[in-house]
């Protein structure tokens, strides 16, 4: 075996996210009118074992999406205040500021 194809099989064997996966990993369920629930993945091998910041703001843009289905997302912004940790579901809770026929305001937040 080269090095080259010993290269290519150790990348190959780390690769732990799929497209399709990601996609998935990014969905959100409605629980409730402005609640909806978000799967954290699963706890991988290193013991950092926290949700990256960018996950949980795609599964907020989603639930958002979903609550407005009527309107597109044209701005998110983000604050990280503390950690997400891998296991338990996060909760997504939508806070409507203002909803009018063609733009909506809501803040997103995560426990």
């Amino acid at each position: 075996m080269t090095t080259s194809e010993t290269t290519s099989d150790q990348a190959q064997d780390q690769v732990l996210w799929t497209l399709e996966g990601l996609l998935e990993l990014f969905e959100s369920q409605p629980d409730g009118e402005n609640r909806f629930i978000a799967q954290t993945g699963l706890a991988g091998a290193d013991d950092r074992q926290v949700v990256e910041g960018t996950q949980v703001l795609a599964q907020a843009i989603v639930a958002v999406a979903k609550r407005f289905p009527d309107k597109s997302v044209r701005s998110a912004h983000a604050v990280f205040a503390r950690v997400v940790l891998v296991g338990p579901p996060v909760e997504l809770d939508i806070d409507v500021v203002s909803e009018g026929r063609s733009t909506a305001t809501a803040v997103v937040t995560a426990s």
